[in-house]
């Protein structure tokens, strides 16, 4: 298990994390799961929606918000491509978001106080509010975990 807060490895029974101290507060009705079988997590954000089924995170995208930004629709990024999960969390006053990226490809960094608003244009991530960010540190976490079991 990993802190959705800053990332360090914990113990699956911790209640706290030893690297920042958050209490660890997720809960499995935080996500929406698609059925038993598949056991899909869900995450609902402000610039999209990831949908995560163990083997590969789609993002769907639409209305006019996307259309605006990085445009309508939807990408299936298989986990074998994934080679970091990036996460800012939601503040007081600023969205978070949750990006991935992928293995080879290009990446452009923004400098300080601009990666919000990179993620916003970026295809590889979906912005969410501080009232969604708990189904997306769920998310996150299963993320990590599929990806740290295919590193061992």
């Amino acid at each position: 298990m990993f802190c959705a807060n800053c990332g360090s490895e914990m113990a699956e029974s911790s209640n706290f994390c030893s690297a920042c101290g958050r209490q660890i507060t997720a809960t499995p009705n935080a996500l929406e799961m698609d059925n038993e079988e598949s056991a899909s997590l869900t995450a609902k954000g402000h610039t999209g929606q990831i949908i995560f089924d163990g083997a590969a995170v789609t993002i769907f995208r639409k209305g006019f918000l996307a259309r605006a930004t990085v445009g309508k629709g939807e990408k299936i990024i298989p986990i074998s491509s994934i080679s970091a999960i990036d996460w800012k969390p939601a503040g007081g006053v600023t969205n978070g978001f949750i990006g991935f990226t992928i293995a080879g490809a290009l990446e452009n960094r923004k400098q300080f106080g601009g990666r919000t608003t990179g993620a916003v244009k970026d295809q590889n991530s979906v912005v969410f509010l501080k009232s969604q960010q708990s189904d997306f540190e769920v998310l996150r976490q299963a993320i990590q975990k599929a990806l740290n079991a295919r590193r061992v």
